[in-house]
C-alpha cells in the first residue's frame, strides 16, 4: 500500500502545511530585540533594566527570565504595533487579546493565565500595564 502523501507528491498535489505555533520568548530573548524595535535602554539596576521609546509613552522593563512588564503612560496608535509585537513575543497566542483589554478606557485589574503563565493587568490612576511572569 502507497501512502497518500507519496501518491500526492507522484502527482505533483501539495498540501498546505499547518504553520508551526510561534515558541514564546523569554524576557532575556525579548531583551536582546528591544533595540531593534527602537527602543533605548533608560535603566539599569537591581536585576531590572527598563526600554523606553523615544515617544516615553511606555516602558518595558525585563526582571531576569523571570518577569516582563510593559507600562503604558498614553495610549499612542504610534506605538500600537511595537506594543503588540512584544506582546506577541511574550505571548504568541494572546498577546493581541492583552493590547486590546490593555487599550480599553476601563478594565478591572486582575491576573489571567496566558500561554502557560501569569498574567497581571493593572489599572492604575495614570497609567495600565501587563506585568507577564515566567
Amino acid at each position: 500500500m502507497v501512502s497518500k502523501q507519496v501518491v500526492n507528491d507522484l502527482l505533483g498535489i501539495t498540501t498546505p502545511q499547518k504553520p508551526n505555533p510561534q515558541t514564546p520568548k523569554t524576557p532575556k530573548e525579548i531583551e536582546q530585540r528591544l533595540p531593534e524595535l527602537g527602543l533605548t535602554l533608560v535603566n539599569s539596576g537591581y536585576g531590572q533594566t527598563d526600554y523606553m521609546p523615544s515617544s516615553q509613552n511606555f516602558v518595558v522593563s525585563v526582571i531576569g527570565n523571570q518577569r516582563l512588564s510593559l507600562t503604558l503612560y498614553q495610549n499612542n496608535t504610534t506605538d500600537a504595533e511595537t506594543i503588540k509585537t512584544i506582546l506577541n513575543w511574550a505571548l504568541p497566542t494572546s498577546g493581541n487579546e492583552i493590547y486590546n483589554i490593555l487599550t480599553k478606557k476601563q478594565f478591572t485589574s486582575q491576573f489571567i493565565t496566558r500561554d502557560g503563565k501569569t498574567v497581571e493587568l493593572y489599572n492604575g490612576q495614570y497609567q495600565v500595564g501587563v506585568a507577564i511572569s515566567y
